[in-house]
């Protein structure tokens, strides 16, 4: 080999090593930024996680408060009820109705 092919020898090989540095340093840049985006998108979950859990605790604690409502309303329609029949059943509502 001549001292002029073993020049472009060494000079290809010094072009394909900085293409190859080139590459793998754009490689780690766009790794770097996929990185942050990643970290981003976890932060934005975490903190959207945070808030469905607070909703769904509120929602649980309503839901809790509807049910003793509830109870509270059955007991006085209970009530309602018993004066209702008691008054139909009273003295005067006991036969058939008249025509």
């Amino acid at each position: 080999m001549t001292p002029e092919e073993m020049q472009r020898m060494m000079d290809f090989l010094l072009a394909q090593q900085a293409r190859f540095d080139a590459r793998l340093e754009k490689e780690h840049e766009e790794r770097r930024e996929a990185d942050a985006q990643l970290r981003g998108s976890d932060e934005r979950l975490r903190e959207s996680q945070a808030t469905l859990t607070a909703v769904v605790a509120r929602i649980a604690d309503l839901v809790e408060e509807l049910t003793e409502a509830q109870k509270s309303t059955d007991e006085r329609l209970n009530a309602l009820i018993g004066v209702v029949e008691k008054h139909v059943a009273g003295p005067g509502h006991s036969g058939p109705p008249r025509q």
